[in-house]
């Protein structure tokens, strides 16, 4: 006769315990926890690869018009405007596009500095050639000094017909290129604007943290 306590021991034909089952169920949810963070961080790695190749993009395409107009500075919206490049896909949220008005290159000597924003990610002042690239989160930005941390910043608009003719404020350069072109002027600072009751300027705030330090 079978002993009573090997009988009530089994609780399947293969001959498992109850305590083996719970064992091996724990031990494939773990394994598939380990595939699922594995999956997650390659998708993350390509999000922020095709980000570091779009900053590369928007400074190789830039080099080419700067040539033509010998700007110091050539934003992501001259670009799009002028047929070099199309509107950029935010990799972090596909159905968004990156921010044309900060997105920008600058010129200096023989450097070139890449400034890339796409959604609450940005590439700041990168230079082109170097080995290494920053990647930086960063808040919305919102109008005041804000703390001593926070990165300020002056923005500017200005109005026609009681309402404003950009749709959002505008970091100096860009808003003199933007007002130069529109009324045919020849503005090198808006300072020169601040008599003029149509012009608008307002100080904001962010913050920027480091979280990511990749092969450029």
């Amino acid at each position: 006769m079978k002993n009573k306590k090997q009988e009530e021991k089994k609780i399947n034909n293969k001959g498992f315990t109850g305590y083996e089952l719970l064992t091996m169920a724990l031990v494939c949810l773990v394994l598939a926890f380990i595939v699922l963070q594995i999956a997650l961080g390659t998708r993350d790695g390509e999000k922020y690869s095709v980000f570091i190749y779009n900053a590369k993009v928007l400074g190789t395409n830039a080099a080419q018009l700067q040539l033509l107009e010998e700007e110091k500075e050539i934003y992501l919206k001259e670009l799009i405007e002028k047929g070099y490049v199309e509107e950029m896909k935010n990799p972090f949220d596909g159905d968004r596009y990156c921010d044309m008005n900060e997105s920008k290159v600058l010129f200096s000597q023989e450097e070139r500095k890449v400034t890339l924003r796409c959604g609450d990610y940005l590439i700041k002042e990168q230079p082109l050639g170097a080995d290494k690239v920053k990647i930086y989160k960063v808040s919305d930005w919102k109008e005041g000094q804000g703390g001593e941390k926070d990165i300020t910043q002056t923005f500017y608009n200005y109005k026609e017909n009681n309402a404003y003719i950009f749709p959002q404020f505008l970091e100096e350069k860009l808003f003199l290129k933007s007002i130069n072109q529109k009324y045919q002027t020849k503005f090198t600072m808006a300072l020169e604007m601040k008599t003029n009751p149509s012009f608008e300027e307002k100080v904001y705030h962010r913050t920027e943290t480091l979280v990511k330090e990749m092969d450029y």
